[in-house]
């Protein structure tokens, strides 16, 4: 073993621990040790509080045979409900330090021995050869994750791109298995140094919690390839367990086209100005949309459809509607993106605040206004006019 700081190129790496307090006295502080470059030091969190998960909690961590451990849901959890906010046990850059440095092992050793404990059962699908243990868990179970950079480190060479690459291991959420077709996902916050784990669609009691590992969107073949290479598994899950080839063709095709989907059909984007489209055409071939992901239960890419739609009966000032799509949002939002629920909300309340509500309505009513020319006989259509008259920023919605 060498001491720090360890070196990899131009970069120096150093271990870390930031220390999260627990508000309970009887809870003790949570810490998470981090292999990093010194210049992001300053710009980590300092002097926050640990964040609590819901309690009761609803999900246990259990075996499950063959796959190891796995997450389950004790009893029903909706769409969009928080399962777990946690912050890591550890962090790592991108690059792999040679074995001798034996910073991995250094990095372990900075954690309180009740989080090494638990970080030490977890799975390893690397092989001696390749890595130390402990390398081998951080490998196996990080996930990308967002961390703050000083100036020199945010340069667009392909080095400072590599060297602003980090993984974080989480002791809960990374029990996590993989689903072709899953029920949760998480999102990381920088700001809270935390990731919280949500549901995507209705879960019940005693259903495992699974997340995605791999582009949901790409056929099986591809997937299982990707799964066995990255992570030493073939995946069984109900969507590639069929045995039926005809099925698993059409599954495919459906992935194929809802990848493709915003780039061959229209979007509210370029139809809410257009008055020569149908006022169903977008929430027609959104809820068509909606409907493969309900079959494919591919529910982890339902919330731009569902906003779309609700945007367009702002537009078209249907309320009734735009309340029911707009709570779908919200319900949906409150965890991966809490901003833009809150703006979503605020709307429900007082639909007639958004900026353009009820604009196709109001543009529609005066398809039978016109106005002449030059005393000539040609007629012309004045919300024509209006229309080009505004402004041609396809955002001014919002």
């Amino acid at each position: 073993m060498t001491t720090p700081p360890w070196k990899y190129g131009t970069q120096k790496f150093v271990v870390h621990t930031v220390n999260f307090k627990s508000i309970y006295a009887h809870k003790p502080d949570v810490q998470c040790a981090i292999l990093l470059d010194p210049r992001m030091i300053p710009l980590l969190p300092t002097n926050l509080c640990a964040v609590e998960p819901p309690q009761p909690p609803c999900f246990q961590v259990r075996e499950t045979g063959e796959k190891g451990a796995g997450m389950f849901a004790l009893q029903d959890i909706s769409a969009g409900q928080l399962i777990i906010r946690e912050h890591p046990a550890i962090i790592i850059p991108a690059p792999s330090f040679p074995r001798e440095y034996g910073a991995y092992e250094t990095l372990y050793q900075a954690l309180p021995e009740f989080i090494r404990t638990d970080l030490l059962k977890m799975a390893n699908w690397k092989s001696p050869e390749e890595c130390s243990h402990e390398e081998g868990i951080a490998r196996t179970n990080g996930t990308d994750v967002d961390l703050l950079f000083p100036s020199e480190m945010n340069r667009d060479s392909s080095e400072q791109i590599q060297a602003r690459e980090y993984g974080a291991t989480f002791l809960k959420i990374d029990r996590c298995n993989h689903s072709c077709s899953p029920n949760a996902a998480h999102k990381w916050d920088v700001a809270t140094f935390s990731s919280s784990l949500y549901a995507l669609r209705d879960i019940h009691a005693g259903e495992e919690i699974c997340i995605t590992y791999t582009d949901i969107t790409a056929p099986r073949q591809t997937r299982r390839a990707k799964l066995e290479k990255s992570y030493g598994f073939l995946c069984h899950c109900q969507t590639c367990d069929q045995e039926d080839e005809e099925a698993v063709e059409r599954s495919d095709l459906i992935r194929e086209e809802l990848h493709d989907w915003w780039f061959t059909n229209p979007g509210y984007t370029k139809w809410w100005k257009d008055l020569c489209r149908a006022d169903d055409a977008i929430i027609k071939s959104h809820q068509r949309a909606l409907e493969l992901i309900e079959r494919e239960s591919l529910q982890a890419l339902q919330v731009p459809f569902i906003e779309e739609i609700a945007l367009c009966y702002a537009v078209l000032g249907e309320k009734e509607n735009f309340r029911v799509w707009g709570k779908k949002v919200v319900d949906l939002s409150r965890i991966a993106n809490p901003g833009f629920a809150t703006q979503f909300e605020r709307w429900t309340d007082n639909p007639e605040s958004m900026k353009q509500w009820a604009w196709r309505r109001k543009q529609q009513s005066q398809r039978t206004r016109y106005i002449k020319f030059n005393d000539g006989d040609e007629l012309v259509d004045l919300s024509m006019m209006l229309s080009l008259s505004s402004s041609d920023n396809d955002n001014e919605f919002w």
